[in-house]
């Protein structure tokens, strides 16, 4: 076996713990009622299963989950939960970094 194909081996494990890591994860805030999923429209969260748009502003931030893919020079990703301010409503916003772009 090749150091090469010895280091993709690697990577690769690194890659399927994350995903089974954020699987598993994403099974446990289901059952804590994340039962939603939002995608950044705009300016604005809409829900994928209702199609509602929100203020991001409507919600707060109950927890921030990040997973990095430093190993596999792919970049990784965050999962935020969220609650409504003032609705029964919880779900689960995931976002991509931008290859280049860094926060301030």
């Amino acid at each position: 076996m090749s150091a090469r194909s010895t280091q993709a081996d690697l990577v690769l494990q690194s890659i399927t713990d994350d995903m089974n890591e954020s699987i598993l994860l994403i099974d446990m805030l289901f059952d804590l009622g994340y039962h939603l999923t939002f995608e950044l429209v705009g300016s604005q969260l809409m829900c994928s299963q209702t199609k509602q748009l929100f203020d991001s502003r409507e919600f707060m931030v109950d927890d921030i989950y990040r997973f990095d893919h430093n190993k596999a020079n792919i970049l990784g990703y965050v999962l935020y939960t969220l609650t409504h301010r003032k609705k029964r409503i919880k779900g689960i916003f995931t976002a991509y970094p931008v290859k280049g772009f860094t926060c301030p």
